[in-house]
């Protein structure tokens, strides 16, 4: 009778050991499921920010535009023809490097893939890309602090 209930036991310890270890492991992402070419297919999200004490809903819904990415096995992907580094920890996309690198999250789902920004790196990838002068990137910079909830996806379908 005790065996029988040590090895109830230890049976019950392995299998909550492998529920916890399977959900971190869902979330990450295979190389090898990213390597390869992927055509954008829109834009989705949705942005709440507060403008003179009324919060206001902006939901994102762009068109594709058609523009191509290939990660290569090499560490290397490939943006409408320029060449960047990345890497990939878990389910966190680097792509550059150093003050150049910017991070999304990944998420890819049979030939679907979806490269989703933090609000910080959103705003870290404007500084870089925006023109400073320009006032619609003014007007973006701006509302940073304003931001309550922030999803922005670029959605991928594999070639």
């Amino acid at each position: 009778m005790k065996n029988v209930l040590i090895f109830r036991n230890l049976l019950l310890i392995f299998v909550v050991f492998l529920i916890v270890s399977c959900s971190k492991k869902s979330d990450e992402v295979a190389p090898s499921s990213l390597t390869g070419k992927w055509k954008q297919n829109g834009i989705t999200g949705k942005v709440i920010f507060t403008e003179n004490g009324q919060s206001i809903t902006e939901n994102v819904n762009e068109p594709a535009d058609n523009s191509i990415i290939e990660f290569k096995t090499d560490g290397t992907a490939t943006f409408d023809g320029d060449m960047v580094k990345y890497t990939l920890q878990g389910s966190n996309l680097t792509l550059g490097e150093g003050t150049q690198a910017v991070t999304f999250v990944a998420k890819v789902t049979g030939s679907n893939l979806t490269l989703s920004f933090t609000k910080d790196e959103f705003f870290k990838l404007l500084a870089l890309l925006g023109d400073p002068n320009d006032p619609e990137t003014k007007a973006f910079l701006d509302l940073k602090n304003k931001i309550t909830l922030f999803e922005y996806n670029t959605n991928y379908v594999k070639q």
